[in-house]
């Protein structure tokens, strides 16, 4: 059962700031404009979605969690982070480089490990 509960808590992580970005895209950043929301949302709900989906691809997988998972995420965030940023800009026209993206991304990093990591189990998994 608590399986099962685990796995909800990830479809949950995963589908929520999903639809939250789909939100944005189509009405959102039209509707109400701001800079948070036609700059930053996105950034802020992209490691969230991204870490949600290494997670149930592991337990898909049954890749074990490695000892030090935060800091793996960690890393996920911060090679995404710069190749978001600084390397897309070599190939997308449209694209810049934005020191403020980071905050969004760890942000949203932030957001994602109190969220996976809380009550059932994850905390103490991962902090051992």
């Amino acid at each position: 059962m608590l399986k099962v509960l685990n796995l909800r808590k990830e479809f949950l992580l995963l589908g929520v700031p999903a639809t939250l970005y789909l939100l944005n895209q189509l009405l959102l950043k039209d509707l109400y404009g701001g800079t948070f929301l036609k700059g930053y949302f996105n950034d802020f709900l992209a490691p969230i979605i991204l870490l949600a989906l290494v997670d149930l691809y592991r337990r898909f997988l049954r890749i074990p969690e490695i000892k030090h998972q935060l800091l793996f995420d960690l890393g996920i965030v911060l090679v995404g982070g710069i190749i978001w940023e600084y390397a897309s800009p070599l190939w997308r026209i449209n694209s810049v480089a934005d020191n403020y993206d980071f905050i969004a991304y760890f942000s949203g990093y932030i957001v994602f490990c109190f969220f996976s990591c809380s009550k059932n189990g994850r905390m103490k998994k991962r902090a051992e």
